[in-house]
This record gives structure tokens, C-alpha cells and sequence, in this order.
């Protein structure tokens, strides 16, 4: 899996290609929380790259906007 890391304003915008899976969600969960600081309160994901997605990538998606709304 690939991910392309934008800060726009407020937002963190995560371009992610490639596989989303038990193997990868880790890679996603430690991006975000390590790009999350100072004036970033927002998460857009784009997933038009995405070719397979599992219940561990579901889940590392969830668990992000969980995290963040804390």
C-alpha cells in the first residue's frame, strides 16, 4: 500500500492506493496519529486507489475517526 500525505488548512488528506489490509492498517493508524498536530482537526481519506480493503482496514479507517473525535 501506498499513502500521499497532504496537510490542507485544517484537514489531513490521506491518498491511499493499493491494498488495505491486515498486513497494511497498521501503516495507516501510525501515519495519521504521527501527522496529527498543531491546527490539523480534520481526516479525508480518499480511497478512489484502494483495490482490496479487509475487516482490519475497516477497522483502522473507524479507529482513526474514533481517535480523532476524542
Amino acid at each position: 500500500m501506498e499513502i500521499q500525505w497532504e496537510v490542507r488548512g485544517q484537514a489531513l488528506v490521506a491518498r491511499l492506493q493499493g491494498e488495505l489490509d491486515l498486513h497494511t492498517a497498521h501503516v495507516f493508524r501510525q501515519g495519521v496519529e504521527a501527522r496529527i498536530a498543531g491546527p490539523v482537526r480534520h481526516l479525508v481519506v480518499n480511497l478512489e486507489g484502494l483495490t482490496f480493503i479487509d475487516s482490519s482496514g475497516l477497522g483502522g479507517l473507524l479507529g482513526r475517526f474514533r481517535w480523532l473525535r476524542e
